[in-house]
């Protein structure tokens, strides 16, 4: 009676422990400088000193359930600068903006390796830089970064639920920074949030299309400093959308 007693509390110990050692699954947004998530930084330096270099910001999202033919990813970003108007160097339309080639997008993140990378270079996309006033958008942001990606309808991928993947990475270069031509207003500091990541799958596929809004580690970051954690950055900014 004793031995099965020990048996029983030596089982219900180990039961304990298995549990303690499960990584509970995080599941959200994440904007980043660098790398995905808690992988990158809050905040990234702005020299306004050269024509060359880049910022890279790096978009992730970790899936609530498990979305089995994903096909295509837009991604949703909002833009306040620290300026009273939006600076000729932030203004990076592609039509009518000062600095018409100094944003990009891209869908293939070698040598990144920290998160999953569901496209594996094989999707193909493009962006969109809006600036205010914005039909659909919040009062008191100054731009507005749209991104989508898709891959071949006869090649989808599975996204597992709780698994943090790479969803785009966007590139603002310094080109007309200085000199003859140059754009004025690069030491005005930017603010990025991460409004939305939508996935979508062909009609019919389990678990629709659905909408990440929830941040994770944060889905707030920044140039220059000082900067709060991505959390609190968070906190701060989403009263825009209420």
């Amino acid at each position: 009676m004793q031995r099965a007693r020990h048996i029983q509390i030596l089982l219900i110990s180990a039961v304990s422990l298995a549990c303690c050692l499960v990584r509970p699954v995080a599941a959200g947004i994440n904007l980043s400088w660098n790398d995905c998530g808690a992988f990158g930084t809050s905040s990234t330096p702005l020299t306004c000193t050269s024509n060359n270099g880049s910022l890279l910001m790096i978009v992730s999202a970790t899936p609530t359930v498990t979305l089995g033919q994903a096909l295509t990813q837009e991604t949703v970003i909002d833009v306040v600068t620290s300026g009273a108007t939006l600076s000729p160097w932030w203004d990076m339309r592609a039509s009518g903006g000062c600095r018409p080639t100094s944003l990009s997008s891209a869908y293939s993140f070698a040598p990144l390796s920290n998160c999953a990378d569901p496209w594996s270079g094989q999707a193909l996309g493009g962006f969109d830089y809006s600036i205010a006033p914005i039909l659909d958008g919040p009062s008191g942001i100054d731009a507005r970064i749209r991104s989508v990606c898709a891959l071949p309808a006869f090649a989808p991928v599975v996204l597992e639920a709780g698994i943090e993947c790479y969803m785009c990475e966007i590139v603002i270069n310094k080109k007309k920074t200085v000199g003859l031509g140059s754009c004025a207003g690069c030491t005005d500091d930017a603010t990025f949030t991460l409004n939305s990541v939508k996935i979508f799958q062909p009609d019919g596929a389990p678990n629709g299309n659905p909408t990440y809004t929830t941040p994770d580690n944060g889905v707030v970051i920044m140039t220059n400093g000082p900067t709060p954690t991505l959390n609190r950055a968070w906190g701060k900014v989403k009263a825009l959308y209420r």
